[in-house]
């Protein structure tokens, strides 16, 4: 009973704030729900212990693993990609292939220079995925799954408020490149702060995130506990 209390709580904690951006979003055209909504709910539990953040964990696990079946929907704009041509795939594979691996040794060299412990490295190295792709990693490298889950947060949320900016400040004009850009380093939130930009980012930055989590999954468990046996 108390489970199914917590769950329906949780539950409709998201949703309300969800609709509440929404409609706040009529009135302020650059507002994201899904980003705010985030915040919002990282207030409610860090600040006003609104909900205990293990509770809240526990009762949304349905929308969990829901988002897992939604994951598979983005394969949609990647077979689009594919449509294009088998060389221009092989080219964006390619690409997100280097990513992936250029992001693992950068992102554990950062890590350790700001004297993190291999732990909290382990818990960290699934950020740019999505969240359900980035729990598998993290339970390969015997991580916090919690961790985890907030920094794959943290890395949306700033991707999908930073990139407007630096593509001005850069002079970024191809779609293409930006979808790629955000998809690769903000999953599923950053891709959805492209519903507004061009359809051919947003199914850019969906093929991006597919490949790149694909990636992840297998290069991540093997190449970091390679690169902290180095470091360590």
């Amino acid at each position: 009973m108390e489970i199914t209390l917590i769950s329906a709580l949780s539950l409709s904690l998201t949703l309300g704030l969800f609709k509440l951006c929404q409609h706040w979003q009529r009135r302020f055209k650059w507002l994201n729900p899904v980003i705010f909504t985030s915040l919002l709910i990282m207030i409610a539990i860090l600040l006003f212990n609104v909900i205990n953040l293990e509770d809240y964990q526990q009762g949304t696990r349905v929308a969990y693993l829901l988002l897992e079946w939604v994951v598979i929907l983005f394969a949609v704009p990647l077979y689009n990609v594919i449509q294009q041509g088998k060389r221009h795939f092989l080219k964006l594979a390619v690409i997100c292939l280097m990513l992936t691996g250029l992001s693992t040794v950068i992102g554990t060299i950062i890590y350790y220079l700001l004297g993190l412990s291999e732990a909290l490295q382990q818990s960290l190295a699934g950020k740019s995925i999505t969240t359900p792709l980035a729990l598998v990693v993290t339970a390969e490298l015997d991580g916090v799954l919690a961790l985890s889950a907030f920094s794959v947060t943290i890395a949306g949320l700033t991707g999908s408020l930073s990139w407007p900016w630096l593509v001005n400040l850069l002079k970024i004009e191809n779609n293409k490149v930006i979808g790629v850009a955000v998809g690769s380093s903000s999953h599923a939130m950053g891709t959805a702060s492209l519903l507004r930009a061009s359809d051919t980012a947003l199914s850019y930055s969906a093929s991006a995130l597919v490949l790149c989590g694909a990636f992840s999954v297998l290069i991540i468990p093997w190449l970091t506990p390679k690169l902290l046996l180095l470091l360590y």
